[in-house]
């Protein structure tokens, strides 16, 4: 192997790196922008769920939805069984504004009156869980830690809203 053999093989290596380095940033920047776009959706929700706090005689239940359908002892089996469910209890009660929360992929929110679904959106785990621990957390900001229930069979999601407001 001669001298300008060894120069190619160096810089063939070198531009192989470069593209590996590429598609890793370029996986990077997808993520983040991913990221970012579920946490502007969260700002919104957030903003939304805390106006429905402000109001004079309303109570938020947020629900962790996979956790009530795929956890152990359910007794839904379905999304749609979780809703039809929730929807008699916000008809029942019109104090009640009732938001279930899902993973999904695509951040997506559906209203019919004082019942939400939301997918959270993003990738990752927990990323509902983390979504009712933001909205508990700046309800106890506000003093409304009180109007919040979280309806969930997740005993660790339960200890730590209730370790920060310690009112619901």
């Amino acid at each position: 192997m001669n001298t300008q053999s060894l120069q190619i093989a160096a810089r063939l290596n070198e531009a192989r790196k470069l593209r590996e380095e590429h598609a890793a940033l370029k996986r990077e920047n997808a993520h983040l922008r991913d990221e970012i776009a579920s946490l502007e959706a969260h700002l919104d929700l957030a903003q939304t769920v805390l106006t429905d706090l402000g109001a004079e005689g309303r109570h938020l239940v947020l629900v962790d939805g996979w956790n009530l359908i795929l956890g152990a002892g359910s007794r839904y089996r379905t999304r749609e069984e979780l809703a039809a469910h929730y929807a008699e209890l916000v008809e029942s009660d019109p104090s009640l504004v009732v938001w279930i929360i899902l993973d999904g992929p695509k951040a997506n929110t559906a209203g019919q009156g004082r019942l939400r679904i939301t997918y959270t959106g993003g990738t990752g785990s927990q990323r509902a869980d983390r979504f009712i621990q933001s909205v508990v957390r700046a309800a106890g900001f506000l003093g409304l830690g009180d109007k919040v229930a979280i309806h969930t069979k997740d005993k660790d999601l339960l200890k730590r809203p209730l370790a920060f407001s310690g009112k619901i």
